[in-house]
């Protein structure tokens, strides 16, 4: 898993733009833990998002398994997401009331 060059802006009204991340190059590999972080605000949240195929960057490549996978649709990143990225959130919303039976 590479990302080269990884920019997000957003546009917050006319002529306001915000930069969150800027030329941001990382190589992940395989069977290796790597920690994203940072103090707050840095744009750890929106990093995590490009990863996942939630967000996608102004600019930049990333690709999996040899697939560049900004060049899909949205159908095909969904179909690859669904195939290639796990989640683990922070808050898992668990109902106190219920129980895995």
């Amino acid at each position: 898993m590479t990302l080269k060059n990884i920019t997000k802006k957003y546009n917050q009204g006319k002529a306001n733009e915000v930069q969150v991340l800027k030329d941001i190059s990382l190589s992940f590999q395989k069977n290796k833990l790597t920690a994203i972080m940072g103090r707050s605000g840095r744009g750890k949240t929106t990093l995590i998002n490009v990863l996942g195929l939630m967000y996608k960057p102004t600019k930049g490549t990333y690709k999996i398994k040899e697939t560049d996978v900004f060049n899909l649709s949205e159908t095909e990143q969904a179909l690859f997401r669904n195939q290639h990225i796990v989640f683990v959130f922070q808050s898992y919303f668990l109902e106190n009331k219920l129980t895995a039976f």
